[in-house]
Protein backbone atom coordinates (compact mmCIF):
# COMPACT_ATOMS: atom_id res chain seq x y z
CA UNK A 1 0.00 0.00 0.00
CA UNK A 2 2.92 2.01 1.06
CA UNK A 3 4.50 1.59 -2.60
CA UNK A 4 1.18 2.70 -4.41
CA UNK A 5 0.89 5.58 -2.26
CA UNK A 6 4.29 6.62 -3.10
CA UNK A 7 3.80 5.61 -6.77
CA UNK A 8 0.19 8.05 -7.23
CA UNK A 9 1.93 10.82 -5.45
CA UNK A 10 5.36 10.99 -7.80
CA UNK A 11 2.24 10.40 -10.64
CA UNK A 12 0.74 13.71 -9.26
CA UNK A 13 3.64 15.82 -8.63
CA UNK A 14 4.55 14.97 -12.70
CA UNK A 15 1.10 15.88 -13.79
CA UNK A 16 1.19 19.03 -12.25
CA UNK A 17 4.69 19.77 -13.11
CA UNK A 18 4.01 19.22 -16.64
CA UNK A 19 1.05 21.70 -16.68
CA UNK A 20 2.85 24.24 -14.82
CA UNK A 21 5.45 23.92 -17.64
CA UNK A 22 3.12 24.13 -20.53
CA UNK A 23 0.56 27.03 -18.84
CA UNK A 24 4.39 29.60 -17.96
CA UNK A 25 7.41 28.58 -19.96
CA UNK A 26 7.22 29.34 -23.88
CA UNK A 27 7.68 26.14 -25.76
CA UNK A 28 10.53 26.47 -27.98
CA UNK A 29 9.62 26.58 -31.78
CA UNK A 30 6.27 25.98 -31.57
CA UNK A 31 4.28 26.07 -34.79
CA UNK A 32 0.97 24.51 -35.10
CA UNK A 33 2.16 22.26 -37.88
CA UNK A 34 -1.21 20.33 -39.10
CA UNK A 35 -0.66 16.96 -41.31
CA UNK A 36 -1.62 17.40 -44.87
CA UNK A 37 -2.64 14.58 -47.18
CA UNK A 38 -1.03 16.51 -50.29
CA UNK A 39 1.79 18.33 -49.03
CA UNK A 40 2.48 16.04 -45.91
CA UNK A 41 1.89 19.30 -43.58
CA UNK A 42 1.48 22.81 -43.83
CA UNK A 43 0.01 25.28 -40.27
CA UNK A 44 -2.89 24.74 -38.48
CA UNK A 45 -5.60 26.93 -40.56
CA UNK A 46 -6.52 30.44 -38.18
CA UNK A 47 -3.95 28.76 -35.71
CA UNK A 48 -1.88 31.01 -33.77
CA UNK A 49 0.55 31.08 -31.17
CA UNK A 50 4.33 32.15 -30.30
CA UNK A 51 7.70 30.86 -32.11
CA UNK A 52 10.43 31.16 -29.58
CA UNK A 53 13.99 30.33 -29.66
CA UNK A 54 15.90 31.01 -26.75
CA UNK A 55 19.28 30.65 -27.98
CA UNK A 56 18.53 33.39 -29.86
CA UNK A 57 16.31 35.53 -28.28
CA UNK A 58 13.60 35.24 -30.71
CA UNK A 59 10.28 35.37 -29.31
CA UNK A 60 7.41 36.01 -32.23
CA UNK A 61 3.64 36.24 -32.16
CA UNK A 62 2.17 34.32 -35.52
CA UNK A 63 -1.33 33.89 -36.81
CA UNK A 64 -1.71 31.49 -39.99
CA UNK A 65 -4.61 32.32 -42.41
CA UNK A 66 -7.70 30.31 -43.87
CA UNK A 67 -4.90 28.02 -45.72
CA UNK A 68 -2.83 27.44 -42.98
CA UNK A 69 -0.07 29.98 -43.80
CA UNK A 70 1.66 32.61 -42.37
CA UNK A 71 -0.32 35.78 -44.24
CA UNK A 72 -3.25 37.57 -44.13
CA UNK A 73 -6.48 36.00 -45.76
CA UNK A 74 -6.87 35.15 -49.26
CA UNK A 75 -10.54 36.91 -50.43
CA UNK A 76 -10.85 36.57 -54.16
CA UNK A 77 -8.96 38.09 -56.65
CA UNK A 78 -10.86 42.17 -57.46
CA UNK A 79 -11.28 42.91 -61.07
CA UNK A 80 -7.89 45.00 -62.13
CA UNK A 81 -6.31 43.72 -59.11
CA UNK A 82 -3.16 41.92 -59.78
CA UNK A 83 -1.42 39.15 -57.13
CA UNK A 84 1.76 37.87 -56.83
CA UNK A 85 1.95 34.11 -55.39
CA UNK A 86 4.88 33.63 -53.24
CA UNK A 87 6.36 29.81 -53.08
CA UNK A 88 8.65 29.10 -50.41
CA UNK A 89 9.74 27.30 -47.58
CA UNK A 90 10.83 29.09 -44.04
CA UNK A 91 12.32 32.05 -45.63
CA UNK A 92 8.88 32.67 -47.36
CA UNK A 93 6.93 31.44 -43.41
CA UNK A 94 9.48 33.67 -41.94
CA UNK A 95 7.97 32.60 -38.01
CA UNK A 96 11.44 34.23 -36.78
CA UNK A 97 10.56 38.01 -37.44
CA UNK A 98 7.25 40.01 -36.97
CA UNK A 99 5.11 39.80 -39.99
CA UNK A 100 5.35 43.60 -41.28
CA UNK A 101 9.27 42.35 -41.51
CA UNK A 102 8.50 39.23 -43.57
CA UNK A 103 9.86 38.86 -47.62
CA UNK A 104 6.26 38.63 -48.17
CA UNK A 105 4.90 41.73 -46.44
CA UNK A 106 7.68 43.79 -47.44
CA UNK A 107 7.32 43.16 -51.20
CA UNK A 108 3.75 43.58 -51.22
CA UNK A 109 4.99 47.21 -49.67
CA UNK A 110 7.39 47.79 -52.34
CA UNK A 111 4.83 46.67 -55.29
CA UNK A 112 1.81 48.74 -53.78
CA UNK A 113 4.27 51.86 -53.58
CA UNK A 114 4.49 52.04 -57.32
CA UNK A 115 0.96 50.22 -58.24
CA UNK A 116 -1.57 49.88 -55.68
CA UNK A 117 -3.44 47.48 -57.70
CA UNK A 118 -1.11 44.99 -56.20
CA UNK A 119 -1.76 41.99 -53.70
CA UNK A 120 1.22 39.51 -52.59
CA UNK A 121 -0.07 35.83 -51.38
CA UNK A 122 2.48 33.70 -49.16
CA UNK A 123 2.04 30.20 -49.46
CA UNK A 124 5.43 28.34 -48.11
CA UNK A 125 6.48 26.30 -45.11
CA UNK A 126 9.36 25.04 -43.16
CA UNK A 127 10.63 21.92 -44.87
CA UNK A 128 8.94 22.29 -47.71
CA UNK A 129 10.92 20.94 -50.76
CA UNK A 130 10.72 21.79 -54.31
CA UNK A 131 8.03 18.93 -55.29
CA UNK A 132 5.84 20.43 -52.04
CA UNK A 133 5.97 24.15 -53.51
CA UNK A 134 4.84 22.56 -57.05
CA UNK A 135 1.94 20.41 -55.03
CA UNK A 136 1.20 24.11 -53.07
CA UNK A 137 0.85 25.59 -56.62
CA UNK A 138 -1.29 22.74 -58.06
CA UNK A 139 -3.50 23.10 -54.77
CA UNK A 140 -3.92 26.62 -53.99
CA UNK A 141 -3.52 28.91 -57.70
CA UNK A 142 -7.55 28.39 -58.32
CA UNK A 143 -7.93 30.26 -54.98
CA UNK A 144 -5.70 32.41 -54.88
CA UNK A 145 -5.67 33.22 -59.27
CA UNK A 146 -2.07 34.62 -59.00
CA UNK A 147 -1.09 36.29 -62.03
CA UNK A 148 2.78 35.93 -61.27
CA UNK A 149 4.28 33.68 -59.29
CA UNK A 150 7.81 33.57 -57.39
CA UNK A 151 9.75 30.49 -56.22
Amino acid sequence: MRGLTLLLGLVLALAVAEIGLRLFVVQEGKRMATYDNILGWRGLPYGQGVYSRQSDNIEVDFQYNELGFRDRSVPPKDAGTKRLMLLGDSFVESLEVDYDTTFGAQIEQALKSRDSNWDVCVIGSQGYSTAQELLAFQMFQPIVDADLVLL
